[in-house]
């Protein structure tokens, strides 16, 4: 293969090079086959591949990226996940634990903080799952649950606390009585498997070179875990796209890419040829985010950027929206033609089966009423959290919840609640189908030949009290949604940023939350909700 000029920086860094590193590598722009270069050159200078370790997300990524290396890779290619545990079972000195997935809600469950205890109850918290969603962020936060982190990551994260000392106290319980059954049951959850060895300060086997892959979505517990691998002699190269970082939410560090740059003194190198899209798309990007060092290959074709009415896909087609009720309209829609079509993500289905139970419990409930109690539930969660600092964002997430179900009721002729449910399960899935839709968030790593993005105006999406993160976040994701495509992308309907001859910068608007559209430009038919 014919290497760029950026790799054979990046190779020349690698092989006389010294310190860290980061790789600012923009979508589609090799990363794998640049690791295996790097990899291949480490060893043709002499180091061992024993003495080198190359994470990846995913047991997926890491099996793929061992057929691509060559089996003698096995042992130096892992994800954090696998890498912390077997520093933790060392650090215990046992030869298996058991990992249960559930273990924080059980250990809940069992100080009563799900039931008798329970925090909601007491109204201290606004549902029970949210102190979970808590003791999971201390962690991957690499924090301690005093009231001051506890609190700080409740308005970070868009959790609603009523008493703040009652909930850090229980956080404080259940995750001490978690280090416990560690310690004596052997169980541990996945968090655990990167937490814990940070937590105990476990002694770390030192590699000479680290490689790091998607860095800009680690957290910080996961970035602790890296350097460590490295001690005091090793070198560390963190390959990632700052541009690329939509974790947030999820507990990653936004700033990874930079704080971990800033953290090691490390040398920028650019990986700026993307090799997936076609110039078009490539102009596109550049138009709308002319920031993004990012640049097409010189022997790219043209490909095509098209603005279209109607969504009408073929297989092997990817369908992108921001949002999950417009994809299970069109999903529904696409299955009622006869077209084998699913909805990436079984956990997202899951979430809106809890949301469809908790309107199935409200009194007097009855099925063939259900867009009429959808819509009570939607409007009473509005009028609870009216005031709130971070209103608008929980009202955005739980109105596109509430009109995905509301659209699985209306688009079929279900009897009961019960087969309902089951319909959420056919139709949200974790495989590929012949035509798959799927959020931009579940993208991360996908690619097709030609790519929709339906309800483009929802991109980037804006709310009122938005914090700057949030708002870097939401550009992200229209950055990885136009970079999928590997031939044409086709957007269905308008969108400001698919319009506009040049646009600088996008920005949101002094302007209050827009449901079902995006602030910037709300379309025809879209709800202006203003929030005091």
């Amino acid at each position: 293969m014919q290497i760029s000029p950026y790799q054979e920086q990046i190779l020349e860094w690698v092989k006389t090079g010294s310190g860290h590193a980061t790789c600012n590598a923009v979508a589609g722009s090799g990363k794998s086959t640049t690791l295996q270069l790097a990899a291949n050159a480490l060893v043709e200078a002499g180091i061992n591949q024993r003495a080198i370790k190359i994470i990846v997300f995913g047991k997926a990524n890491s099996e793929d990226l061992v057929k691509k290396f060559g089996s003698v890779w096995k042992d130096s290619i892992c994800t954090m996940h696998s890498i912390g545990w077997t520093i933790l079972k060392a650090h215990l000195g046992i030869g298996k634990g058991s990992i249960e997935a559930n273990k924080y809600q059980a250990i809940a469950y069992n100080l009563g903080y799900m039931s008798s205890k329970s925090l909601k109850k007491s109204r201290a918290l606004e549902n029970n799952q949210d102190l979970i969603q808590l003791v999971n962020l201390i962690r991957l936060t690499n924090n301690l649950p005093s009231y001051n982190a506890v609190d700080k990551l409740a308005e970070h994260y868009g959790i609603v606390i009523d008493n703040l000392e009652a909930v850090a106290d229980a956080c404080t319980e259940i995750i001490q009585e978690g280090v416990d059954q560690a310690r004596s049951a052997n169980i541990f959850d996945f968090t655990d498997q990167i937490w814990l060895p940070v937590y105990f300060k476990a002694n770390t086997p030192n590699r000479k070179f680290i490689m790091l892959d998607e860095c800009q979505d680690l957290n910080a517990c996961q970035t602790e875990l890296a350097i460590a691998l490295a001690g005091n002699t090793g070198r560390i190269l963190a390959v990632g796209d700052p541009y690329q970082s939509v974790y947030g939410f999820a507990g990653a560090d936004h700033d990874s890419y930079y704080n971990l740059q800033s953290r090691l003194k490390a040398k920028e190198l650019p990986l700026s040829i993307c090799y997936r899209c076609p110039a078009s798309v490539v102009n596109l990007v550049n138009k709308v985010f002319p920031k993004i060092p990012i640049e097409h290959k010189s022997e790219a074709e043209m490909g095509e950027v098209k603005i279209v009415g109607k969504l009408e896909p073929s297989t092997g087609d990817l369908v992108l929206s921001r949002k999950t009720a417009p994809l299970v309209k069109e999903c529904i829609r696409l299955i009622g033609q006869g077209i084998n079509a699913s909805v990436k993500g079984r956990d997202i289905g899951a979430g809106l089966k809890l949301e469809a139970e908790a309107i199935s419990k409200i009194e007097r409930f009855h099925y063939s009423g259900f867009k009429s109690f959808a819509e009570n539930y939607k409007a009473y969660k509005q009028s609870k959290w009216a005031g709130k600092p971070n209103a608008a964002e929980l009202i955005v997430g739980l109105g596109d919840k509430v009109d995905a179900l509301i659209a699985i009721y209306e688009g079929n002729c279900f009897m009961n609640m019960k087969v309902m449910i089951a319909y959420i399960d056919q139709i949200f899935s974790d495989k590929d189908s012949p035509v798959t839709l799927c959020t931009v968030h579940r993208a991360k790593g996908l690619e097709a030949d030609r790519v929709w993005i339906i309800e483009p105006s929802c991109m980037p999406q804006f709310w009122k009290g938005q914090k700057d993160w949030q708002f870097a976040q939401e550009n992200n994701l229209l950055y990885v949604a136009l970079t999928r495509a590997k031939k044409k992308l086709i957007i269905v309907g308008d969108a400001a940023w698919a319009r506009l001859d040049k646009i600088h910068e996008l920005k949101p608007r002094s302007f209050d939350m827009v449901l079902g559209g995006n602030s910037r430009n709300p379309a025809p038919g879209d709800m202006v909700l203003a929030i005091a």
